[in-house]
């Protein structure tokens, strides 16, 4: 099993940097955008009254009357406005015909999803970013205070198309990149492509066994989000009909990174690891 580096741009060489930066600005001065009014976070015309009424208040309790969890670590709610999805679903087509009638080149999101687009790349960044900060951030330091409870500053976004006269029509086994997750479908007509979740491991646990209780197998659903840590080990089922379209962000937090990153204990949030350090512990 791999763990998903899509672009993780804190990872890249410097030179890297420059060429992406370089590519967006060249993308950015001749790309017309065909609904304008996406490229701003209006949250009364995004997203659903229900998750708004929620999120507003900011309180724990408001939030967890929405949030549904479907296993351990995994959430699920409904997010977005029919119209929004339809609109977005529309802008990223409008992106693949201009790349195809004026022969540029679209920066894929990654090597597990070939048929897709970086949203940064096209404008989306300031929107992502405080979508980011307004409302995913403060839900994960509610939901997952173990990796966000100093916030989430830093996001990965991009729609990601599966199915017929596509590249793929699955998700292979991976982990992301990324302290939390968040998956909306954006709908279509599609039959199949259930995201199935196999646990919470350590990169050093990616391949490790799969307990009985971590197998969960979620429907994709128009509208609806799913939100899980990044450690989450996931994948997606084969469409057998359609095609499906998701927004994906992957969300992190430079505060919890740089943290752990010279820390070499067992972390407690990976249950391979727990049961390690159980062990460490017997008497011999």
């Amino acid at each position: 099993m791999a763990l998903d580096q899509q672009q993780p741009q804190a990872s890249l060489e410097s030179d890297e940097q420059i060429q992406i930066q370089e590519y967006k600005e060249r993308v950015l001065s001749s790309y017309q955008r065909l609904h304008g009014e996406i490229y701003s976070l209006d949250p009364a015309s995004f997203f659903v009254p229900s998750f708004l009424k929620a999120v507003t208040p900011n309180s724990e309790e408001n939030l967890k009357s929405i949030m549904v969890q479907s296993a351990p670590g995994i959430y699920t709610f409904e997010m977005l406005q029919p119209k929004f999805c339809e609109m977005l679903l529309e802008e990223v087509l409008h992106i693949e015909k201009w790349a195809h009638d004026s022969k540029s080149l679209i920066r894929r999101p990654g090597t597990l999803n070939t048929f897709g687009v970086v949203l940064d790349d096209f404008g989306f960044e300031s929107m992502l970013q405080k979508l980011l900060e307004d409302f995913i951030s403060p839900i994960s330091q509610v939901l997952f205070p173990e990796v966000c409870g100093s916030g989430l500053d830093s996001h990965h976004g991009y729609v990601v198309e599966y199915g017929e006269y596509r590249e793929t029509d699955h998700v292979a086994y991976h982990m992301d990149d990324s302290e939390v997750t968040l998956n909306v479908c954006l709908g279509k007509d599609f039959s199949g492509g259930e995201l199935y979740f196999r646990g919470v491991r350590c990169a050093n646990h990616m391949d490790s066994e799969i307990g009985e209780e971590e197998h969960y197998d979620y429907p994709n659903v128009p509208g609806h989000a799913v939100l899980h840590r990044g450690s989450h080990r996931h994948g997606a089922k084969a469409i057998t009909s359609g095609i499906r379209a998701n927004l994906i962000m992957w969300c992190r937090s430079s505060t919890f990174r740089a943290t752990t990153s010279s820390r070499k204990d067992f972390p407690r949030w990976c249950a391979k690891c727990r049961v390690d350090r159980h062990n460490s512990k017997r008497p011999e």
